[in-house]
């Protein structure tokens, strides 16, 4: 008896699993076919992004990004796709503040992002608006960060020989 009420729970499962994915899916496959106009289309009528839209989320300076770069060359040529000046270098990191000029930043983040996916633009790891950032306050008492990156000097002796 219990074998049998056994499998009559799984298979009612394994019918409603059945039946529930039909409801998430098409019921029967349709064909796409790509629509073709049957009129001559002058091909500088259509609309064209000079731009990918590119996700900013927080506050930001307008009119200054943030490039990541691989080389020098990557950084100017991103400079001067969006009409930009570059401010500051900070090489050790290879990042670079540009300033706009005419350009917003929105427009100047999807010119980059356009340009790097159709691989016109190489040697650009990264492109953001310049964030406004909350700083931390230092606590007083609290040790510097300086002080715990300086050296501290090993013990010379016995003990430390005899390990």
């Amino acid at each position: 008896m219990r074998k049998i009420l056994i499998g009559l729970v799984v298979g009612g499962v394994a019918l409603l699993l059945a039946g529930c994915a039909s409801l998430f899916g098409p019921n029967s496959p349709t064909s796409v076919r790509p629509v073709i106009p049957l009129t001559p289309v002058d091909p500088a009528s259509f609309v064209v992004p000079e731009s990918l839209p590119v996700p900013v989320e927080g506050e930001y300076i307008e009119g200054q990004i943030i490039v990541g770069y691989r080389d020098d060359s990557a950084l100017a040529k991103a400079a001067e796709l969006v009409g930009g000046v570059i401010v500051h270098k900070e090489p050790r990191i290879k990042a670079a503040l540009i300033r706009l000029t005419g350009t917003s930043v929105l427009e100047a983040l999807g010119k980059i992002s356009w340009a790097v996916a159709r691989g016109n633009l190489h040697g650009i790891r990264y492109a953001e608006p310049n964030y406004l950032r909350d700083l931390i306050e230092p606590i007083e008492g609290a040790p510097s960060l300086r002080s715990q990156r300086e050296p501290q000097a090993l013990p010379v002796g016995p003990r430390c020989l005899a390990g």
